[in-house]
């Protein structure tokens, strides 16, 4: 502050008449124009002189954004309101009431993070003399809050440029108290508080009762001290104590005096779960030596070591196996020999496909060859084995490692003739799919249709058919394994696939088709925790794609399933705070940092924030009241935790290699979007539907409530924009350092409605009301701005009639269908369209009134623009109405046509019958019809 604190508490002590106290603080703020508490000051003497009321506005709004409201007032409410609590406690009759009073504060201020409040509370409650069983819950309590409120300050004070030494002080306090806990010779008074449980580790001699636990699980410890080490960047510890372990194990084994058993057990546990031992091991190498120099050291200490140990056995081979190839990985290339003794002793096993992808990929491309010939080799041979055996239980395992085999072998082959291929020949790859198909087929006849109606070859095959329609941008491709998809879902009478569930619905809301979507999701019955993970896979911008549902057999409401993903986190947050503030006296200390994490997790977590965003889209389309509880606390939204599971359709890995390489299937929703819808969507349409705090639009009587609730709009549009901006301009920078380009992060319908469309539309209302300080990316003039958006509904509007004439077009061939990606851009510029109507209207009158040339030419394209959205919005809706009248009278028979494509579509003609496959056609232009009649709902007023 400019101010002297105390020379400013003394001029308003010394003028409390608003008369006085205006002329001073007017004084005042010559010499600080910028003072935020002089603004203050100046507003509520203005505010109690009659008449002067409406200038305390402008000075407050003002005022405001010197200090931002969400930054010190989180860290306490203030002294008036603690005061009240002070003064409720000199009330209290006696001892416990007023303990039970200051427990209920530190609860309310650690629920609101208010850490100056909480350990105020430790404070009072610690004078009034508590249970000497509480103390030390309260000792720690009081250190832990002033911690966090200490950490607080400090980031604050980071982000405002302004220093605040009270917050560097703090954290020397807490740990000079946490010193004097950890003390080895506390003081007789000061027993109570001294550590005595997990956390002696480091005092030099730790209690009989910590040395239990250590002896019982000296493997974890030396597991946690290498992490440690890790993360100080100690990397001679950690190769120090990393040999260490690995000596024991090799004295262990030592053929002379040791004890092979206890080596092999000891080498499993190793090579699984102390697996950072190896990892740790290869990084120290690598921060220590030169690179041959750390590959030979490496190789050495492997080779002694295994060496050493007795044959593996089935119990060993993974364990021992993986461990060599990843030692031959660092050292050099795995051997083919290594990869091929791996994959026979495990191919059985789940996750040998997982295991050996990465170092069949690095094999040179003959090798890779020869290693696909071989395993496809034993795949024969064992089924050449079955007429050998005799018992009906032989036989029955026979075909299931014959199974187990032909599914590895498809999982190789996609990775090298697919994933790893620079451009995968289309014919070969339609093979794969038809060989797959008719082994899933082979699969269920002797196993049965229930068992395995997932199983992986289907998966592969479905895989396949997404390549298929990357290379060729076919939508044939894409409904067949949909089709598939649906039909495993169909044979799985007991719901147990919740992965083909999963992948079924992002397939048939890749082709629009919500109801099929929604009606499969429901199979996978999301619990809890999981929406956080998974809810992306039916709800990620559902709002442009099927915004009203659909009524009838088919039902599904989006706002509803929206509205239950933010309840059950709401939820959630509430099962955190009632394991975490019980009471102060019994408040659980050492699981507290864990829980804030999680309950802050919760708060910001990605998931809650796009469903927030679809349900904000969904109620303006449908031009209803916005919901009251849809609004962000800002300390929510600075920095957005992404707990999604992007790789949660099984097979289908958009970031891994050997997984499916199209990223449009899997588009993430990134934080970057959402933080420009809330910082420049959210906020212009916010303006333009005239939304107070309350959702609704306010029509106050007097003038001076008029211009409040217009300025109050517009404040709160400034405070919610300027961190957003901030952060979203951070994501911006990171990216464009990092080399990427920002349109990964958005699709490209919405690159095109943001540029073309609602980063002018912020541009105008900036420039027609420049109090209100709304941000633009990029800056640009009033006239730039209008003529960007004339421009860009030009195009649009010749696009839309090139639809409306192939939607009208009689030809088969050319049968307009429906995807995601299409519904996404024709709702987005729907929503662009209602926008840029009120736009014009809020503007309009002010840029008549307004007389300038630059205006004249304003108002000149304002005109242009009426004309053009009234045209637009007239095409949309002509085109969605033929498009709907052509799968109305032949869509079924089309649809048909594109499931029975090619070979593969002659695959699944042998693999599914007649009847069924009708049925799935019908459905699928049923489904079609449904979406687009949504469209027809959206009104341009």
């Amino acid at each position: 502050m400019a101010l002297n604190w105390d020379r400013f508490q003394r001029l308003r002590r010394e003028n409390p008449i608003p008369k006085f106290a205006l002329d001073k603080a007017s004084k005042s703020l010559k010499k600080s124009p910028t003072d935020p508490y002089l603004q203050a000051w100046k507003a509520s003497a203005l505010l109690q002189i009659d008449g002067r009321a409406p200038e305390a506005l402008p000075i407050l709004v003002d005022a405001s954004r010197q200090a931002h409201p969400d930054e010190l007032a989180l860290i306490s409410v203030g002294a008036d309101a603690l005061k009240a609590w002070q003064n409720a406690a000199k009330t209290l009759p006696n001892r416990k009431a007023r303990l039970q009073l200051w427990s209920a504060l530190f609860v309310a201020a650690m629920k609101e993070e208010c850490w100056e409040d909480a350990k105020l509370a430790t404070v009072q409650a610690n004078k009034e003399g508590i249970d000497p069983k509480s103390k030390k819950a309260m000792y720690y309590s009081r250190v832990m809050v002033s911690q966090l409120g200490g950490e607080h300050r400090i980031t604050i004070a980071k982000a405002t440029g302004k220093p605040d030494p009270v917050g560097q002080i703090q954290l020397d306090v807490t740990l000079r108290q946490m010193k004097e806990a950890y003390d080895s010779s506390p003081k007789p008074a000061d027993e109570s508080i001294q550590v005595s449980s997990m956390s002696d580790l480091p005092l030099e001699q730790s209690p009989p009762v910590v040395q239990k636990v250590l002896d019982g699980a000296t493997w974890d410890f030396e597991l946690l001290k290498i992490e440690v080490a890790q993360r100080q960047g100690e990397w001679q510890l950690v190769e120090t104590t990393c040999h260490r372990l690995i000596d024991n194990i090799y004295k262990a084994g030592n053929t002379t005096d040791g004890n092979p058993t206890a080596a092999r057990n000891a080498m499993i546990e190793f090579c699984t779960m102390g697996w950072t031992v190896w990892t740790s091991l290869l990084d120290a190498a690598t921060h220590l030596y030169t690179g041959e120099e750390s590959k030979s050291k490496v190789w050495e200490l492997f080779t002694g070591i295994w060496n050493s140990l007795p044959p593996r056995d089935a119990k060993t081979c993974r364990a021992f196996g993986l461990t060599k190839l990843c030692a031959e990985a660092y050292c050099k290339l795995p051997t083919l020999e290594s990869v091929i003794e791996f994959y026979f002793d495990c191919y059985r096993n789940p996750s040998c496909f997982k295991d050996l992808r990465r170092f069949v990929s690095a094999l040179p491309v003959e090798e890779q060859k020869k290693f696909l010939d071989t395993i496809r080799e034993h795949a024969k041979s064992l089924q050449k084995k079955a007429p050998e055996v005799t018992s009906e239980e032989g036989v029955q395992e026979l075909l299931r490692e014959w199974h187990e085999a032909e599914a590895a072998v498809l999982k190789f082959e996609f990775l090298l003739i697919v994933s790893l291929a620079e451009r995968p020949n289309v014919a070969m790859l339609e093979d794969f799919v038809r060989n797959a198909l008719r082994f899933w087929r082979v699969q269920m006849d002797i196993e049965g249709p229930e068992t395995m109606c997932a199983s992986e070859s289907v998966l592969i095959a479905i895989q396949a058919l997404l390549q298929l329609f990357e290379f060729t941008a076919r939508s044939q491709y894409y409904y067949q394994a949909a089709t598939i998809a649906r039909y495993s879902l169909l044979l799985d009478k007991n719901c147990q696939s919740r992965n083909m569930a999963l992948l079924s619905t992002r397939l048939h809301l890749k082709l629009g088709l919500g109801t099929l979507a929604f009606e499969h999701y429901g199979r996978v019955q999301v619990k809890e925790m999981l929406h956080d993970n998974i809810a992306w896979v039916a709800l990620s911008r559902i709002s442009l794609s099927h915004p009203f549902g659909a009524n009838g057999s088919k039902k599904f409401s989006p706002d509803d399933e929206l509205k239950k993903v933010i309840a059950t986190f709401e939820r959630m947050e509430n099962k955190v705070d009632e394991v975490l503030y019980a009471d102060l006296q019994h408040f659980n200390y050492a699981t507290a940092f864990d829980l804030l994490d999680l309950k802050r997790k919760l708060h910001t977590s990605l998931t809650k924030h796009f469903c927030i965003v679809e349900r904000r889209r969904i109620a303006r389309l449908a031009r209803l009241p916005m919901d009251t509880t849809l609004a962000v606390p800002l300390r929510n939204s600075g920095d957005i935790s992404d707990n999604c599971d992007w790789n949660a359709l099984q097979g289908v890995n958009h970031d891994q290699a050997g997984g499916i390489r199209n990223s449009h299937f899997v588009w993430p929703v990134t934080k970057m979007s959402i933080y420009h819808f809330h910082a420049v969507t959210d906020i212009v349409s916010g303006l333009i539907y005239k939304e107070t705090r309350t959702g609704q639009v306010s029509e106050p009587a007097s003038m001076f409530a008029q211009n409040f609730a217009k300025n109050n709009v517009m404040y709160q549009a400034y405070h919610k924009n300027t961190p957003l901006k901030k952060k979203f301009m951070e994501l911006l920078s990171i990216a464009k350092r990092e080399g990427h380009d920002y349109r990964n992060y958005f699709t490209e319908a919405e690159i095109h409605l943001i540029n073309g469309f609602w980063n002018p539309i912020a541009a105008i209302l900036h420039h027609v009301h420049p109090s209100d300080s709304l941000s633009t990316y990029p800056d640009m003039t009033l006239e730039a701005a209008f003529t960007i958006i004339i421009d860009n509904l030009k195009n649009d509007e010749n696009e839309l009639r090139k639809a409306v004439a192939q939607a009208a077009d009689p030809n088969f061939d050319r049968m307009p269908h429906l995807t995601e990606d299409r519904l996404n851009s024709i709702y987005g510029r729907l929503e662009v369209l209602r926008a840029l109507k009120g736009l014009l209207d809020l503007v309009q009158p002010t840029l008549k009134r307004t007389n300038s040339g630059a205006n004249e030419v304003s108002v000149k394209q304002c005109q242009q623009v009426v004309g053009l959205v009234l045209e637009n919005y007239k095409l949309h809706l002509l085109c969605v109405e033929e498009i709907r009248n052509r799968l109305k009278k032949n869509g079924s028979i089309h649809i048909r046509a594109h499931i029975f494509f090619g070979k593969t579509g002659e695959a699944i003609d042998e693999l599914i019958p007649d009847e069924t496959l009708d049925w799935f056609s019908k459905g699928y232009s049923d489904s079609a019809i449904e979406a687009l009649q949504g469209i027809m709902k959206v009104q341009l007023v």
